[in-house]
């Protein structure tokens, strides 16, 4: 394991994913097939069918492509769940940051006293990513 940054983690692994995920819900007709749902969200095709039991769901259209996207259990599924139980914001907070990216508090504190600021919109929030620091695998 090496030391990265969660701005290197958003760049190279969660924004290219929003990225897919946005295309194919722009360019793939509904209803959505199981197989590459599944796929795209990073979920097995049996949690897939599991979650569309649970809900009720006998064909995927773009509104049960998010429910699916919320009860996922993925890493790009749990934080876009995070991120909607955070309330569709224009500022966050330190809070908000941790919980929505499951980084420990302290270390998005370390970074908010690093660059004396508190509060970050879409266009700031990726300077505390790059200055929190993550285990990678590479």
């Amino acid at each position: 394991m090496s030391t990265s940054t969660m701005l290197k983690e958003y760049n190279s692994n969660i924004s290219p994913k929003l990225k897919e995920i946005d295309i194919y819900l722009k360019t793939e007709e509904q209803p959505f097939n199981i197989d590459n749902t599944a796929s795209i969200l990073d979920i097995s095709k049996d949690e897939l069918l599991h979650i569309m039991y649970v809900y009720d769901i006998t064909s995927i259209n773009i509104s049960d492509f998010f429910t699916i996207m919320i009860k996922g259990s993925s890493k790009i599924c749990r934080l876009f769940s995070r991120k909607l139980n955070c309330g569709l914001k224009t500022e966050y907070s330190p809070e908000n940051i941790s919980y929505i990216y499951d980084i420990d508090i302290s270390e998005v504190y370390r970074a908010c006293k690093k660059l004396n600021c508190y509060s970050f919109d879409d266009r700031t929030i990726k300077n505390i990513l790059g200055e929190i620091s993550i285990q990678s695998e590479s």
